[in-house]
């Protein structure tokens, strides 16, 4: 059976372990943190701008690959416009 020194030396290395283990843990999410965009509006501005980037992508894969879709879709976008005037 274990003495009371002995538990007490043991539990003494242990919350030692554990404050380590704690401020392991706070560094790591003080560098992630670190890692991510700082605001809601930087995070939109990065999906945006990759959303126009496929966007444009798309659009010029339409115009090289099937010109028939980007006149029937130039149509409709005039159609569109007269009708809403």
């Amino acid at each position: 059976m274990a003495t009371k020194a002995e538990l007490e030396e043991e539990l003494k290395a242990l919350r030692a372990e554990l404050d380590d283990a704690r401020a392991i843990a706070a560094e790591m999410k003080d560098a992630a943190e670190a890692a991510q965009p700082e605001g809601l509006g930087e995070v939109l501005m990065a999906d945006a701008e990759s959303l126009l980037t496929e966007f444009t992508h798309e659009i010029e894969d339409i115009s090289a690959n099937k010109p028939v879709l980007l006149v029937l879709g130039a149509f409709c976008l005039g159609l569109l416009l007269a009708r809403g005037r």
